[in-house]
């Protein structure tokens, strides 16, 4: 099974198999949604994905395609769901407090990559409300300073 970090299990298992299984021709035929460039990810080494947040399902569309697990980072109000957080945690969330620093969530993110793994990050550090392009936060929501010491700590 792959593995997001050394104690978490994330990218194996019946969650991850069930929501491929669904999920992809949920949004490919229900959406017309497609996906380009997986083959360009390396199938070793750290990958840090920067994109836009137009939607809830962005984490998740993005490691549809991909073979490896990818972890990224979500507001901690929804990991606490009953259900959903288990299945967010099991596709890759690390839970992170959007009113605080989240040191803790960087790190676990550093830890990943210094693994080989792949991980996502939103520069706009939250979702768009109405699926229109957001200006990079500062710090993007805590999380771009964390991406760009990662990628050049793993020279991305």
């Amino acid at each position: 099974m792959s593995r997001v970090d050394g104690t978490r299990r994330c990218g194996g298992g019946l969650i991850v198999w069930l929501a491929r299984a669904l999920a992809t021709p949920y949004f490919r035929i229900g959406h017309g949604f497609t996906w380009s460039g997986a083959e360009n990810v390396p199938a070793g080494g750290p990958v840090i994905f920067a994109a836009n947040h137009q939607s809830f399902y962005d984490p998740f569309l993005i490691g549809l395609p991909l073979r490896r697990p990818v972890a990224f980072l979500a507001w901690d109000y929804y990991c606490k769901k009953p259900l959903l957080g288990d299945a967010m945690k099991a596709l890759g969330a690390v839970p992170v407090d959007v009113d605080a620093p989240a040191p803790r969530a960087i790190a676990h993110l550093l830890r990943v990559l210094e693994r080989g793994g792949q991980c996502c990050v939103f520069p706009e550090g939250k979702r768009s409300r109405d699926g229109g392009l957001l200006e990079p936060m500062p710090g993007g929501g805590r999380c771009r300073p964390g991406a760009h010491q990662a990628a050049q700590g793993h020279g991305c």
